[in-house]
């Protein structure tokens, strides 16, 4: 068996594309309108156990509830255009983004939600734990609504 060193197994890994900074710009000048524009930002969404959240105990979302991606807007997100537009409109910043109306019991069964993901380039990891499933679809103007 051929062993390969870590040097060209890089390289090799590298011109696959594996290695492209995150804020390189996409080359679009002279480039043919099929290749689909590569997206602004790609954000994972998780959601943890209530119950631990219920009980005060740390709950790390584990489950992967979807994928969210802007620039264009797609994903699993229910509705990824107005989610991409009300990060846009907090600056990437997931913890600025207001409410949107909506009336919600007053029940609590936490739900915590974590994303990670890349935003214009910088990297994002935002953790929030939501009063009930319904604050979900409210707060953060349902960015976390999967």
């Amino acid at each position: 068996m051929r062993k390969r060193s870590l040097a060209s197994a890089l390289a090799a890994f590298a011109l696959a594309g594996g290695l492209v900074p995150a804020s390189a710009a996409p080359a679009t000048a002279g480039a043919p309108d099929n290749i689909p524009k590569r997206p602004t930002a790609v954000l994972h969404f998780f959601r943890g156990d209530g119950q631990a959240a219920l009980m005060g105990k740390a709950s790390v979302a584990r489950d992967y509830v979807g994928r969210l991606t802007c620039g264009p807007a797609g994903g699993d997100h229910p509705d990824a255009k107005e989610a991409c537009k009300a990060i846009r409109e907090a600056s990437g910043r997931l913890e600025d983004i207001p409410p949107r109306k909506g009336t919600c019991t007053l029940e609590y069964r936490p739900v915590p939600m974590e994303v990670f993901g890349v935003w214009e380039g910088e990297a994002v990891h935002h953790a929030r734990t939501f009063g009930n499933p319904c604050l979900v679809g409210v707060e953060a103007a349902g960015v976390f609504n999967f």
